[in-house]
């Protein structure tokens, strides 16, 4: 029997950790239609991109881009390392390892250093980004190829 504070933190973790890891397929999957269609037609690619952003409105109410390589960046960045976009993974990953940390003794030790580091790992790209103007591209991939490791650390 565990406290229903212990339950609630572990649900919403868990929660969060779905959300992450949903927008990064999103992501994946936009990324590579993007790519297939961009040598056909390049406004069925804009669409891929515009209709992302319109499921996950940043809030900025902004007209997007009309170039395809900002509008991939501008939506990229939004959905993976923007840490005041509510849909991030970047701000999913930090809800999950705030519940995470009030409920650390109801957690395994390689679950919650998986977590922290993803959580780390993400915080750094998003400062470098501030700093140098990086493209998001890499750090949505590498976002997306730790998630599944934070799985198989819950399993265990």
């Amino acid at each position: 029997m565990i406290l229903s504070r212990v339950a609630d933190a572990l649900y919403w973790m868990g929660r969060y950790l779905e959300r992450a890891e949903n927008v990064t397929r999103l992501l994946i999957v936009t990324e590579e239609m993007s790519s297939e269609v961009l040598g056909l037609d390049e406004d069925v690619a804009r669409a891929e991109w515009s209709e992302l952003r319109a499921i996950f409105p940043d809030g900025d109410g902004g007209k997007p881009p009309h170039s395809l390589p900002a509008l991939v960046q501008v939506a990229l960045y939004a959905l993976s390392i923007d840490p005041g976009h509510p849909h991030s993974i970047f701000f999913s990953l930090k809800k999950a390892r705030d519940n995470a940390r009030t409920v650390r003794e109801a957690l395994t030790i390689e679950v919650f250093v998986a977590l922290n580091e993803t959580y780390k790992h993400d915080a750094r790209g998003a400062r470098s980004r501030h700093r140098h103007g990086r493209p998001a591209r890499r750090r949505a991939a590498l976002s997306a190829a730790r998630l599944p490791r934070l799985r198989r650390a819950g399993a265990q």
